[in-house]
């Protein structure tokens, strides 16, 4: 093969490697045009999980006795005797003695009151720890004589029931715990009056015996 000369230069025969990223490129828009590549590109790709989540939330509930309960169920002096169904001095409030209690304003100071921040209703349990007996035990009269009883939504004259000028006696105290109200709410109060009973000849003397108040969730037992 004779070489080609031209102006005393040699010309290279062989296509230059511009030449087939040229062809390419004018082959595949040709292709695409024809729809041979028929796909898509998106940015839209998702994945989801999931987990659960639980907690447990404990029942709280709280308790606290009115001023006047936390000082005590008193009775006062008892002069004469037998005496039946004497008030406790806080179970009738503006109370004086004569005709028994009359009016609206004579409500009761003893209270038990749930916590505001309790989740649980709750029942209003009573109890003594045994018979009243002066210092020593040398005398003593029956647990039984003191009777109460409450009421939770109604605190006035006649509620809650009970004592010499209502004929209801209430509920005689016991060594056991003994369910009064139940479902008593969150900020609620149960109101209670307290009588006792003691018999002629009783000897004289300073006698006590201590009270107790359970609050349990509602529907649950007393306990012990």
């Amino acid at each position: 093969m004779i070489p080609l000369l031209a102006m005393g230069r040699h010309i290279n025969t062989k296509p230059h490697i511009s030449s087939y990223i040229l062809g390419a490129a004018v082959l595949v828009i040709f292709i695409s045009a024809l729809g041979i590549f028929d796909y898509a590109i998106t940015g839209f790709a998702t994945a989801t999980q999931s987990t659960g989540s639980n907690v447990t939330i404990s029942g709280y509930i709280a308790i606290a006795l009115s001023t006047n309960l936390s000082r005590g169920i008193e009775f006062g002096t008892i002069t004469l005797l037998p005496a039946n169904q004497t008030n406790a001095t806080a179970s009738y409030q503006n109370y004086t003695g004569g005709g028994g209690p009359g009016g609206g304003l004579n409500y009761t100071l003893y209270n038990a009151s749930v916590s505001t921040d309790s989740n649980q209703n709750v029942d209003f349990c009573v109890k003594g720890s045994g018979p009243f007996a002066t210092s020593g035990g040398a005398n003593s009269f029956a647990l039984a004589n003191l009777t109460w009883y409450d009421n939770k939504t109604i605190n006035n004259d006649t509620h809650p029931p009970g004592g010499p000028f209502r004929g209801f006696f209430g509920i005689s105290a016991t060594t056991s715990y003994v369910k009064g109200e139940v479902a008593v709410s969150a900020g609620n109060e149960n109101n209670y009056r307290f009588w006792l009973n003691v018999s002629g000849g009783q000897a004289a003397g300073d006698y006590n015996t201590t009270i107790s108040f359970r609050g349990t969730t509602a529907g649950d037992a007393c306990g012990s």
